[in-house]
């Protein structure tokens, strides 16, 4: 219908004024929904204030970015350091290794499955709440490590309480960061995530000294001061004024006496599940959580046994400190490089295709490394190379998820991708070790890693690229497209 055809149904001008304001409002990219669901007498309102499309790129955003480096400095820096307190925890527990693995391995575990739960708060959490709660846990549980007296309590501090912590603080940067950056986004993810190999060549260097002038307890009670820092960043978080966080309320009739809470909220509880779990009627998320639950497999697998490698293959240990500090430094340069490259604007819109290139750059780099390099300077030159984009792909992974979700699930997205993520932690040391008893080498075990870094991704980007010309063909065709995430 034509607007003269639309407009001669209507004799008084103002009327059909009126009306196509109402069409306009209708319209409109930043609206407000309200839904009322009446079930017998409890009535619950949900109001939610949808993310405007139009980005302010940047801004005060940057001032987010400092916040996100001074996290991911700390954060991942002590983690990527771990095997320093591992040795620490055997000389002071004399437990054995697996034992005392555990304290690690559940760490892990619950750092990424109870990504979940971070997810579903930053919808009723501000971002500065959740970074002064994930703060206090993860300082916490380092305090209490320190003065732990059995392995137990070390599980149970630094496996769940810092955990928990430190889910919540990365969750938190995950989400926040899209909200201000989309045509930067993949330079500031990258960004970000080099305070995680920052942080591993300055703590890497500063733990042994800790260690032996201030014993355990000390090292740790110092650890928790410089994770008060993290308090910096929270008072730096904060979301964009074109985002509101979610506001129910449970309404009683007053004539009625037989409300029941208990059951009014299990109900709420259970609508709200609902709503987060149709998040996997997106088709494309669903197979991008196979894929990163898979990398995360051949991730992990690299990690754990690289040393492993090395020393079937007769370095030495000097050779092999060597060989990270290298590593660590072609990290911090590999991650920005990985985030300019896949912001260029002609692979903004098709940033999965840079990511599945470079995810099978590192899987043919270890498939070399495993098969080929037998030389002490091959492997060293292959081994800083691959570990080093593999991180490029491990920090633009959550740009990639960005791309496909509405930035409104983004919380819930990146919870569930974490999630997957602690799946893939899970199985990779037991595949590993299965191949090491069967095989008595480690070379299946990155011949297998650089299968999951190449297929799975090659998989995901002919998925992608079929959604993609799909979409412009219906454009092409006149057809309006909705993206259901």
């Amino acid at each position: 219908m034509t607007v003269e055809e639309y407009s001669s149904q209507y004799d008084d001008t103002e009327d059909f004024e009126r009306r196509s304001d109402k069409v306009e409002d209708f319209m409109n990219l930043e609206e407000k929904s309200t839904e009322i669901c009446e079930k017998g007498n409890i009535v619950e309102e949900i109001e939610i204030k949808k993310n405007d499309n139009k980005f302010e790129e940047g801004g005060y955003g940057w001032l987010i970015c400092i916040g996100a480096f001074i996290i991911y400095f700390i954060i991942g820096g002590v983690m990527r350091c771990y095997s320093l307190f591992y040795d620490s925890l055997l000389e002071k527990f004399e437990h054995s290794n697996a034992k005392t693995a555990w304290v690690g391995a559940i760490h892990s575990s619950t750092k990424l499955l109870l990504g979940p739960v971070a997810g579903a708060l930053q919808g009723y959490l501000s971002p500065r709440q959740m970074i002064f709660i994930g703060a206090t846990c993860w300082s916490l549980g380092l305090v209490l490590t320190g003065i732990s007296n059995s392995l137990e309590l070390c599980i149970v501090s630094f496996g769940i309480l810092s955990a928990l912590g430190a889910n919540f603080l990365l969750v938190t940067t995950l989400f926040i960061i899209p909200q201000y950056f989309n045509k930067k986004k993949g330079k500031v993810m990258g960004l970000v995530f080099c305070g995680v190999s920052t942080g591993m060549i300055a703590f890497a260097y500063i733990f042994p000294l800790l260690f032996d002038q201030y014993g355990f307890f000390g090292t740790f009670l110092i650890l928790s001061g410089v994770s008060l820092h993290i308090f910096i960043s929270a008072m730096l978080y904060r979301l964009p004024t074109n985002t509101q966080l979610k506001k129910d309320t449970l309404i009683k009739d007053k004539n009625d006496d037989s409300f029941d809470k208990k059951k009014a909220l299990s109900e709420r509880f259970i609508n709200e599940l609902k709503s987060k779990l149709r998040l996997f009627q997106n088709r494309s998320f669903c197979f991008s959580c196979f894929v990163f639950s898979s990398l995360f497999v051949a991730f992990n697998t690299i990690n754990t046994f690289t040393s492993g490698l090395l020393r079937e293959r007769d370095f030495k240990s000097n050779d092999v400190s060597l060989l990270f500090l290298v590593s660590g430094l072609l990290d911090v340069l590999s991650r920005p490089i990985f985030g300019i490259i896949i912001d260029i604007k002609p692979l903004r819109e098709r940033r999965y295709l840079v990511y599945t290139a470079i995810s099978c750059f590192g899987g043919i780099g270890i498939l070399c490394m495993a098969l080929f390099a037998h030389s002490r300077i091959l492997l060293l030159c292959l081994i800083p190379i691959s570990t080093s984009v593999i991180g490029s792909c491990a920090s633009q992974l959550n740009t990639i998820v960005s791309d496909i979700v509405e930035l409104d699930r983004l919380g819930d997205a990146i919870g569930f991708v974490r999630f997957t993520q602690g799946v893939g932690v899970l199985f990779a040391p037991t595949i590993g070790g299965l191949l090491k008893d069967i095989t008595d080498t480690y070379t299946y075990n990155f011949i297998l890693s650089a299968v999951l870094l190449i297929i799975p991704t090659i998989l995901f980007a002919f998925y992608m690229h079929l959604i993609d010309s799909r979409k412009k063909k219906k454009e092409r065709e006149g057809v309006t497209v909705f993206t259901v995430a």
